[in-house]
C-alpha cells in the first residue's frame, strides 16, 4: 500500500521527491500523507501491524469506503418554479436549494438527477 512504504521511505530519511518518485505519486500527495500520519501518530512500526483498510480509515477518516447518497431535492416544486416565473432557471433554483442545503447536490449532480426525475415521471 502507498501510505505504508510512504511512511517506511520518511523513516529512512527519502524527501518527498525522492518517495513520490518511488511510490508514483507527487510530492504534494507524500507531503499530505505525512502530515496526516503526524496528526494522527502513525508510525511506520504501527501501520505495518494493520490492514490497508484500517490505515485508509485512519489516514483518511472521512472516506473509510462508506459512499454517502445525498438524498433528491423536491423536484416537484422546481418544476412548478421553472413553470410558473419563466426568469428562473436550474442555476438559480440550485442556488437557493444550496443556500439552504450546503451540503447538498453539486450543481452538475443537481441537474443530472433533476433530467433524470424529468424523464421518469414524464414531466416536461
Amino acid at each position: 500500500m502507498t501510505v505504508l512504504e510512504i511512511l517506511r521511505l520518511t523513516e529512512m530519511g527519502y524527501s518527498q521527491r525522492k518517495i513520490g518518485d518511488s511510490v508514483k505519486c507527487a510530492k504534494s500527495t507524500v507531503g499530505d500523507i505525512q502530515r496526516r500520519c503526524r496528526k494522527i501518530g502513525l508510525s511506520y512500526n504501527q501501520a505495518s501491524r494493520l490492514s490497508d483498510q484500517e490505515i485508509k480509515s485512519l489516514v483518511y477518516p472521512l472516506y473509510s469506503g462508506r459512499r454517502v447518497i445525498k438524498p433528491d431535492p423536491d423536484f416537484e416544486n422546481f418544476q412548478k418554479a421553472l413553470q410558473q416565473d419563466q426568469n428562473k432557471n436550474l442555476q438559480y433554483l440550485w442556488e437557493g436549494y444550496r443556500s439552504d442545503n450546503p451540503e447538498g447536490l453539486s450543481y452538475s449532480q443537481f441537474c443530472e438527477r433533476f433530467k433524470r426525475w424529468k424523464n421518469e415521471t414524464g414531466k416536461t
